[in-house]
C-alpha cells in the first residue's frame, strides 16, 4: 500500500510540473536564493 502512495504522489508531482512551468520556475528560483544564503554562511 506505501509503495502505491508513493506511487501516486510522485506522478501527482510529475504532472503538475508538467502543467504549470510556473511552479517549476519558482522551485529553482527558492533553491538559487537557498544556496546563496547558505553561502554567505
Amino acid at each position: 500500500v506505501r509503495i502505491l502512495t508513493t506511487t501516486f504522489v510522485v506522478l501527482g508531482v510529475v504532472f503538475v510540473l508538467q502543467q504549470w512551468p510556473e511552479v517549476h520556475d519558482v522551485g529553482s528560483h527558492l533553491m538559487r536564493r537557498l544556496k546563496q544564503t547558505l553561502a554567505v554562511k
